[in-house]
């Protein structure tokens, strides 16, 4: 599954910046979770029925709680796992029941709480089998270009705001850009995964930095993002252009 989104154009004039973005507006947001939070590596779980399924938890200022319902087998399957370390990771495991349905999508509800009460909540998905593809739609904007400081214009570094949009009606999990740009400008961060998790309907705001050669006056710039679903299938988005 493919899909361009975005292509801009930059002019660069001096300390004046002029931007044209031929992309969709997407509303700015998302950014690290501060305080209480908990999320896992993978961002996806996946394994197959009889399965031991590894990962790492993170978890923030706030004790957690991993809970499992497989629903379709014995509740004696089911697992809470306790996370009462905070700020720290976590390595642990979660047991496939052997006679659980093949080719679903589990949910592990994740709470952390504070005195007591939830305080953040989410659902990480667990792939058990090949679970059938969920559709993701992405797109990209920029929101503005701009020196940082005196220094940065100095040292010809163009900080640009982005922000990328999950405009689809499923959650997008390990969301990975690459940006390539022309006119010898260099990408600082060319490779880097942006977020665990853009859910349906909300974006995520980020920033690049770009080094901008003495006498370059516009430069365009590409981005390919790739991104997993629940199911655990990979769908990528846009192209960078050939050679590059």
């Amino acid at each position: 599954m493919k899909k361009r989104i975005l292509t801009g154009v930059l002019c660069v004039m001096l300390a004046t910046i002029m931007i044209a973005v031929l992309a969709n507006n997407a509303s700015a947001g998302g950014g690290p979770m501060q305080g209480c939070y908990i999320s896992t590596w993978p961002p996806v779980l996946q394994g197959n029925p009889g399965d031991t399924i590894a990962f790492e938890a993170y978890v923030g200022a706030c004790p957690a709680t991993l809970t499992i319902n497989w629903s379709d087998t014995d509740p004696a399957n089911d697992e809470t796992i306790q996370l009462n370390q905070t700020n720290g990771v976590y390595w642990e495991t979660l047991d496939v029941p052997s006679g659980i349905t093949n080719d679903t999508v589990y949910q592990l509800s994740a709470t952390a709480s504070q005195y007591g009460l939830p305080s953040y909540q989410t659902t990480i998905p667990v792939a058990v089998g090949n679970p059938p593809v969920y559709s993701l739609e992405l797109s990209l904007s920029l929101d503005r270009a701009y020196w940082g400081s005196y220094a940065a214009y100095q040292n010809r570094t163009l900080s640009i705001d982005y922000s990328i949009a999950n405009v689809g009606s499923n959650d997008a999990y390990e969301v990975s850009l690459t940006t390539d740009a022309t006119n010898g400008v260099v990408p600082l961060t060319p490779s880097w995964m942006l977020t665990d998790k853009i859910e349906a309907g909300k974006s995520y705001a980020f920033t690049m930095d770009f080094t901008v050669p003495e006498g370059v006056t516009f430069f365009r710039s590409m981005h390919a993002a790739t991104a997993e679903d629940a199911g655990a299938n990979w769908h990528s988005f846009g192209s960078l252009p050939p050679g590059s």
